[in-house]
């Protein structure tokens, strides 16, 4: 079994740490394990429509918390747009 590596982001309801060159985010002990199935549930449908998005390996309880295994997320930084038409600045 792979250890928990280190941090790479924290929210207000999980954090995600290194898992081998894979990621764990792990829910918060108050979370549900219905959220965790939820976002797995989600990174599927997105994947099955063939967008960019973490492939998921594993859902379960990791160190007594509820996590998702998946692929690291590739970022793409972007320009923001405005929906009024205007150009933006940046």
């Amino acid at each position: 079994m792979t250890e928990t590596g280190r941090l790479l982001g924290s929210g207000k309801e999980a954090e995600v740490f290194e898992y081998g060159a894979l990621a764990l985010k792990l829910y918060r002990p108050a979370a549900s394990k219905a959220s965790s199935f939820r976002e797995a549930a989600n990174l599927s449908i997105l994947e099955r429509l063939a967008l960019p998005t973490p492939k998921v390996h594993a859902v379960g309880e990791f160190d007594g918390r509820w996590g998702v295994l998946m692929d690291r997320a590739q970022f793409l930084f972007c320009r923001p747009i405005r929906l009024d038409g205007r150009k933006s600045v940046a």
